[in-house]
């Protein structure tokens, strides 16, 4: 510590001295005598010295400080000022003048210059204690010319110091130590470094930013600054005094405290834990970890960006494996292949690249892509992940998409799916899910469960599953009857907004869904409600309504004049109905194949609608429709003619 030099107003019983009405003192006559009686006196400097140690006893491996204060009492500048300070061979000094140079080499000397009349230099110093026992310090300062009060120029200061003495002491300024079995090393003042390496003893780093190396060590290491203990090779050194640990070429577990502190974990495989305090960790070759199940609160790690907050603000270098606190943590990975943890609490894990895996642990954990580059395919019940890198996901209960166009599907618990931007394909699969499309034309299917499903801006389609489905901003095209009487009738849920055929439909009240208009009827035998005809954008993928297995995929003339592709899918569990699906080109699947409601795709929408549909007559002639049925036995009739 530096204290600053210069004048200042005196206070107490120095203020008249330097007043204007100079008292001296004259021994033959016992009194004070004003200065005005000594007229025509020529005026002369007056050094002073006072201070002490600023407490009375230390520890070996310490430091004490002893703080001085060097005053010019007198009406005229002192020139070359100088202290000495001698101490006893308990310490090894280190100086610090507010001016001046000082030299300390067992005892202290320094040069302080001139001080102005009625100024002061502080010094400090500061002695590192070697062994027990008295530490005594007689000072003395003197300068040229007369000094008239000679009793001042002097202070002697004691302390005690306690503990065993150092077998190997360092200097006050930075060394290189090397520690011997069950000896005491004292690095004193200075930043240094101590190869602790099974020395079975005691470090004691003193004052500056001191290092113990187990760079040498042969096993790995297990130091905690907190508990100020090391153990490497079998042998357990106690540390005192020291903020950083240099471990092995193994694997290390290192840990900090609660103040600023350095932990390399060298080679091997390590763990760090920095504790409280604005920590750097670096972990160095192999795979690193940085450890924050014991904090305190919530943190944020982002190994992109190489920081962690929460636990103090801590540097990060070649860490490749994060756990988490307790609480509600915030997990950011890099372009590397990274794992992330996040223990107990509500935890938001981004992997970045790189083939990451990502668990949540406790609470409602959930994986974000937000940032992706790249649209990703994520399947929660498969605990897989693409499009980032390729992910392994553990105890993950929400699923946040990118921008882009994604496929998220949920597991058998309850999932929050949310796909953000993009044209998106949501499926809950069992349990009580809630998914959400955002912007984008998306597709939400809620699977088995009670499910809310919203489908965000844009043209959306939502489909429940055989629970409860609270549906909002969902879009369908109209509801028609079909020309086969072997179609099943449909029961719409939604809000009715135009019913075209009310002799034939009479709706039994709104309920969660879509709003849906009833197209006028075509004089056809099936009932008003026996197809629905879904408005999708030009020439999208449309994926499965249900899941089951492709019974029939061919080419037809519809109503024997158009081109047109049948594809027919049998429902898992229902072999007497057939799904049939209209108006596709470029069908990827044939009979045999296996399809995933919402998730497989089946084929691609044409351009537009033909200029007779009749959906034109309710909704604006710019999108093709997509026809769905549901048949009744085992065959599928064809709406039209053989190609």
């Amino acid at each position: 510590m530096r204290l600053a030099s210069g004048r200042h107003r005196p206070t107490g019983r120095l203020r008249p001295l330097l007043a204007g009405a100079l008292l001296l003192p004259v021994a033959s006559a016992g009194v004070w005598l004003g200065a005005s009686a000594l007229a025509g006196a020529r005026a002369v400097a007056d050094v002073s010295v006072s201070g002490g140690f600023t407490t009375g006893s230390g520890t070996v491996g310490d430091d004490l400080i002893l703080a001085l204060v060097v005053h010019n009492l007198g009406q005229a500048s002192a020139n070359s000022v100088r202290l000495e300070a001698t101490l006893s061979p308990t310490g090894l000094p280190e100086a610090e003048p507010g001016v001046g140079t000082c030299r300390a080499e067992g005892s202290v000397s320094c040069d302080l210059g001139s001080i102005e009349a009625g100024g002061v230099v502080n010094v400090v110093v500061r002695v590192g204690l070697r062994s027990p026992g008295r530490v005594d310090a007689d000072v003395a300062v003197s300068a040229d010319g007369s000094d008239r009060s000679p009793l001042n120029d002097r202070l002697t200061s004691r302390a005690e110091a306690s503990g065993p003495p150092c077998d190997r002491t360092g200097t006050m300024a930075a060394d290189v130590l090397e520690a011997a079995p069950g000896q005491i090393v004292c690095g004193l003042g200075g930043d240094d470094v101590i190869d602790g390496d099974g020395s079975e003893g005691t470090v004691l780093g003193g004052s500056g930013q001191d290092t113990v190396s187990f760079a040498d060590a042969s096993d790995g290491v297990s130091a905690s600054l907190a508990d100020g203990l090391a153990t490497s090779d079998h042998r357990t050194t106690r540390l005192v005094g020291v903020e950083a640990v240099d471990g092995s070429p193994y694997d290390d577990r290192l840990v900090g405290d609660d103040g600023p502190n350095r932990l390399r974990g060298l080679g091997g495989d390590d763990a760090l834990v920095g504790m409280a305090g604005d920590d750097v960790l670096d972990g160095g070759p192999g795979r690193d970890t940085v450890d924050f199940t014991k904090a305190r609160g919530p943190v944020e790690v982002d190994l992109s960006r190489r920081t962690a907050t929460g636990e103090g603000t801590d540097h990060l270098a070649s860490i490749e494996r994060v756990l988490g606190s307790r609480f509600d943590d915030r997990l950011t990975g890099g372009i590397k292949a990274d794992e992330l943890r996040g223990g107990a609490g509500d935890d938001l894990l981004r992997g970045g690249g790189g083939d990451d895996a990502l668990s949540g642990g406790g609470g409602t954990d959930t994986v974000s892509y937000s940032r992706s580059p790249n649209g990703v395919v994520v399947d929660l019940g498969a605990g897989t992940a693409t499009g980032e890198g390729t992910d392994v996901l553990t105890h993950i209960d929400a699923i946040e998409g990118s921008d882009h166009d994604d496929l998220l599907t949920g597991s058998a618990g309850a999932d929050e799916l949310r796909g953000l931007d993009g044209t998106d394909v949501l499926s809950g699969g069992d349990g009580h899910d809630d998914l959400v499309g955002g912007p984008g034309d998306d597709t939400l299917v809620g699977g088995a469960g009670d499910d809310s499903v919203a489908g965000g801006k844009g043209t959306d389609a939502c489909a429940g599953g055989t629970g409860q489905v609270r549906r909002s901003r969902c879009e369908v095209g109209p509801i028609s009857e079909v020309m086969f009487p072997t179609a099943a009738t449909m029961r719409p849920e939604g809000s009715l907004t135009l019913n075209d055929s009310p002799n034939r439909f009479s709706p039994s009240g709104a309920s969660d869904g879509p709003d849906y208009v009833v197209m006028a009827s075509r004089g056809r035998a099936a009932a008003a409600v026996s197809a629905v005809d879904l408005a999708v954008p030009s020439q999208s993928q449309v994926r499965s309504p249900v899941t089951g297995t492709v019974v029939l995929v061919r080419q037809y003339l519809l109503y024997c004049q158009s081109a047109d592709w049948q594809l027919a899918i049998q429902p898992d569990g229902r072999p007497d109905l057939r799904v049939m699906v209209l108006h596709l080109v470029d069908l990827p699947v044939v009979p045999g194949d296996r399809v995933v409601a919402g998730v497989t795709v089946i084929g691609t929408s044409w351009t537009n609608d033909l200029p007779t549909a009749q959906e034109n007559a309710y909704f604006a002639d710019q999108y093709p429709h997509v026809h769905v049925e549901v048949e009744s036995g085992d065959g599928v009739p064809i709406p039209g003619c053989e190609l």
